[in-house]
């Protein structure tokens, strides 16, 4: 299970991440490979009510105009949950998480101030998910 989790974790960190930023300018922070400026968190500060405060305080940062940015150089991983039923918790948890940031700020996207391009990564990492969970549901 290691092997899957690492090889997902590369594709989404080392080849999602930076696609998406080449193509939209619109970096993604989604739990690892971060450096924050001292004062941006301090002005945004993590939800403790949310499933994933990574990606909420992503979405808030980006929506307002808060630059992110990938960056390579930092190192991380992730560790693999103990089983399968722990497996499932934790994807469970994250679902929700990215669930409960799409409709909390789904609004916010089409009424900010972001440009095209952000504008169109940001659906496409929210709530252009569940349009593509649905295609491929009904075209397996």
């Amino acid at each position: 299970m290691a092997c899957f989790i690492n090889a997902e974790f590369f594709v989404t960190h080392f080849v999602y991440f930076p696609a998406l930023q080449f193509l939209t300018t619109m970096g993604v922070f989604g739990g690892s490979n971060a450096v924050w400026k001292v004062s941006t968190l301090r002005a945004y500060e993590f939800r403790a009510d949310v499933q994933t405060e990574d990606v909420e305080l992503s979405t808030r940062v980006l929506l307002g105009r808060v630059r992110i940015r990938f960056c390579p150089e930092a190192r991380s991983g992730e560790l693999p949950p103990t089983g399968l039923g722990a497996l499932f918790k934790q994807r469970l948890r994250w679902a929700i998480g990215w669930d409960q940031a799409s409709i909390q700020h789904f609004s916010g996207i089409f009424s900010s101030k972001l440009s095209c391009c952000k504008k169109l990564g940001m659906i496409y990492l929210l709530p252009m998910r569940w349009l593509l969970i649905l295609t491929a549901i009904f075209n397996a």
